[in-house]
């Protein structure tokens, strides 16, 4: 749009020539507008998790750098569930957050179901499944336990496992979780960029 050559008209904006903004929604600039009105001092906007998302969808398309890097610390304090870290990952470019979220998803007692492999789609799918069943066969073959969260979780709290500028998640995961990060990062289904 900038480099177009309307810009710089008197009736730039007006009703009959206005600026377009393609595959943007009203909702989307009324979550940014919220978290741009914020002072610094100011507490932190009553939004939902969908709503920091969609500000931050706009922060990173505009480049504001410092306002994205406060909106990821809000929504890094709220998105606990790794289908919402997935989601907010793909719809921002957080991919520092895919492979935790996976490691959560491989960790878990309880198995991946239908309608979860639908929101991460089939590849992901796929992979965790069989990263998973990788591990409980070699559970089996080596006669140890398949262990449990409740042996080896832990509640989520402060660590900063994220190189990236952008992105510091207080998204702790468990010593067990942490056992299947490098089983992701060799899975090509799960590859993000960087890594």
């Amino acid at each position: 749009m900038l480099s177009s050559d309307h810009i710089g008209s008197q009736e730039e904006g007006m009703k009959d020539n206005p600026i377009v903004l393609e595959a943007i929604t009203v909702s989307q600039v009324t979550s940014f507008c919220r978290v741009a009105c914020c002072r610094r001092f100011d507490a932190a906007p009553d939004m939902t998790l969908k709503e920091w998302s969609e500000a931050l969808q706009i922060a990173t398309l505009w480049r504001f750098e410092q306002l994205r890097a406060y909106i990821i610390m809000n929504i890094d304090s709220m998105a606990w569930d790794p289908f919402d870290r997935i989601q907010v990952a793909d719809d921002c470019g957080l991919t520092d957050w895919l492979h935790p979220a996976y490691a959560r998803l491989c960790a878990r007692d309880a198995s991946l179901t239908i309608e979860e492999g639908r929101r991460i789609g089939f590849e992901r799918f796929a992979a965790l499944v069989k990263i998973r069943e990788d591990d409980f066969k070699s559970a089996i073959r080596s006669g140890s336990r398949w262990p449990n969260s409740a042996t080896y979780g832990n509640p989520p709290g402060p660590k900063v496992n994220c190189t990236s500028e952008w992105c510091r998640p207080r998204y702790r995961l468990s010593s067990r979780e942490e056992s299947f990060l490098g089983k992701i990062a060799q899975s090509e289904a799960l590859k993000v960029d960087g890594n």
